[in-house]
């Protein structure tokens, strides 16, 4: 049985359009395909720039977002997150249930919907 913990972006009780504007993730603990917990949380106020990685020092092992821009999405995968676009789904709970039955509808596609021209920055 595999421990998951899994982040999603809140606004409204809905997942969030945008990742780095929600105010609330919600985090669910899971063993298997069971969800053991469920909290909410305010990310940092620094920032989407310091999400993931105030997601990667809380254990977060997967994503799931709706939108999401190419840095942030970066960042993400450089903390060994896995990251999910969900399409489809408005539900926290009901996209983690999906998730963890492998029945939720996901692109790795992780382009914006609009909103996040302008912010490519590349560090080397």
């Amino acid at each position: 049985m595999k421990n998951t913990k899994i982040a999603i972006p809140v606004e409204n009780g809905q997942i969030s359009e945008h990742f780095g504007h929600a105010p609330l993730f919600y985090f669910y603990s899971a063993v298997g395909n069971t969800i053991t917990r469920e909290q909410a949380e305010r990310p940092p106020e620094e920032g989407h720039g310091a999400i993931p990685a105030w997601l990667a020092e809380n254990g977060i092992t997967d994503v799931i977002v709706k939108g999401i821009g190419s840095s942030a999405a970066e960042k993400i995968k450089q903390h060994h997150i896995n990251l999910y676009t969900c399409e489809g789904t408005e539900y926290p709970k009901d996209i983690v249930s999906e998730f963890l039955n492998e029945t939720l509808k996901t692109s790795t596609n992780t382009g914006c919907c609009g909103g996040c021209n302008g912010h490519h920055h590349h560090h080397h």
